[in-house]
């Protein structure tokens, strides 16, 4: 088991390491487990953690919670500066992050084992979706009037959907206006209530994607402002 989504507690020699998500941005903290029950009653071990940006990487000192349990645990701080041995893990965008132990006696007669986790940098936002310049390219309705739906953009790794009134609009610009009614990977969600029975209101909806470092644009504004709503997701 040597990927943070394979990972698993091992009840034998047959250590592991993982990484607490598959993507992380240049401004993060990045969490290091480690099992190997070789190690029980050691108090603390330690990883290294490698990128495209720093192939010689920084080492993470993991201390064992619960003492005694050969479960070790620890974090280790991103940068976008350049590499230094300075114990942050300098990251690019793109960057193939790995952390790695050697597992010492695997107990089926291997020794010396390397173990490692892998995960991607992501340090840009992801662009605009829906922006009209394909067809098929729009956030729409689906037939029952209740139900929005937008293209998948292949840089996210979930969407949210923000909903407003009139009153709202002003807030796009300045401190945010409107609420987050969705946050999720699938390019669709339901509306809190029935539009089309919503006489004489007028109600706006608006999807953006979201990676690991942030939430994309929204599109921009006729005078050029980026389109960037506030709100909290439920």
């Amino acid at each position: 088991m040597t990927h943070a989504s394979n990972y698993r507690d091992c009840s034998g020699s047959d250590g592991s390491v993982a990484l607490a998500g598959t993507s992380f941005n240049c401004a993060d903290t990045i969490e290091v487990e480690l099992y190997d029950a070789d190690l029980t009653g050691a108090g603390s071990c330690s990883a290294t953690v490698k990128s495209g940006s720093e192939p010689s990487g920084e080492s993470v000192t993991l201390a064992e919670d619960p003492p005694s349990s050969g479960r070790f645990g620890g974090t280790i701080l991103t940068t976008s500066d350049p590499a230094a041995a300075d114990g942050r893990l300098s990251l690019s965008d793109g960057d193939l992050l790995t952390a790695e132990y050697t597992d010492l006696d695997d107990g089926s007669g291997h020794y010396n084992i390397v173990k490692r986790a892998r995960a991607t940098a992501v340090c840009v936002p992801p662009g605009e979706i829906a922006a009209g310049f394909q067809p098929y390219d729009i956030q729409s309705f689906w037939q029952d009037k209740e139900t929005q739906v937008w293209p998948a953009c292949e840089d996210a790794g979930s969407y949210k959907l923000y909903r407003g009134t009139l009153a709202d609009l002003p807030g796009l610009l300045g401190a945010g206006g409107g609420s987050c009614v969705y946050d999720g990977i699938f390019p669709t969600a339901s509306c809190p209530e029935s539009p089309a029975s919503e006489t004489g209101r007028l109600l706006w909806y608006l999807v953006i994607a979201v990676n690991a470092a942030g939430e994309g644009s929204a599109g921009q504004a006729s005078s050029g402002p980026r389109v960037m709503p506030a709100g909290s997701c439920p």
